[in-house]
């Protein structure tokens, strides 16, 4: 009762490393593509 348990936990846990790594990647991304949008120079003039 308690191994699966701890299985069960495992797996959860792996889930969100998962989902955490994709949400994270996306968000990346999402700053990079927002970064070249903004033109530096057009906010620092």
């Amino acid at each position: 009762m308690v191994l699966d348990l701890k299985k069960d936990m495992k797996k959860v846990n792996e889930k969100l490393e998962d989902t955490v790594k994709k949400v994270d990647k996306k968000f990346n991304e999402f700053i990079k593509k927002g970064l070249k949008d903004i033109k530096p120079h057009k906010v620092f003039k």
